[in-house]
């Protein structure tokens, strides 16, 4: 959600369920980060006293990922010939690894299911990714993966 309430402020959100992340902005400016829990269940981490500063730490990860992906948006343009190399193959080491050919609905489908699971911030099981993928373009034969979390990448 966007807001602009007043004096050329914008207010980005991004709610899950009970966690919320702010950024306040006033023309080019960024004012203020904010990452809110309202029912600290959610973190996951406890709820006593004790673990209060392993639920700020959370809280800090959780802006510091939201910051990162705002700063890769900010991206201004991709080279030429990098849409048409993507599909080829490529080594990996000594692996051969494929290409991804986006002009293909499965790939489609696939990568705006990872889009839309990305920035949960416990990350997502590949249960969840599947039910995704399933939901999007129910004619893909996912099944049920095991109950293994993907975390997404700290050092991004």
């Amino acid at each position: 959600m966007i807001e602009t309430p007043q004096y050329d402020l914008t207010v980005f959100k991004l709610h899950f369920g009970k966690l919320t992340l702010k950024v306040y902005t006033k023309g080019e400016r960024v004012l203020r980060v904010e990452a809110i829990v309202h029912n600290t269940r959610e973190l996951r981490c406890g709820r006593r006293i004790e673990r209060f500063p392993e639920n700020v730490t959370r809280l800090r990860s959780m802006a510091e990922g939201f910051l990162n992906n705002l700063y890769c948006l900010d991206t201004a343009c991709i080279p030429d010939e990098f849409l048409e190399q993507l599909p080829t193959p490529s080594k990996l080491g000594a692996t051969r690894v494929n290409g991804v050919d986006i002009s293909k609905p499965r790939m489609r489908t696939v990568l705006l299911a990872v889009l839309a699971l990305a920035r949960s911030p416990n990350g997502f099981t590949v249960s969840e990714f599947a039910a995704q993928v399933q939901s999007r373009n129910p004619q893909l034969a996912y099944g049920r993966g095991e109950r293994r979390r993907i975390k997404r990448d700290s050092r991004r």
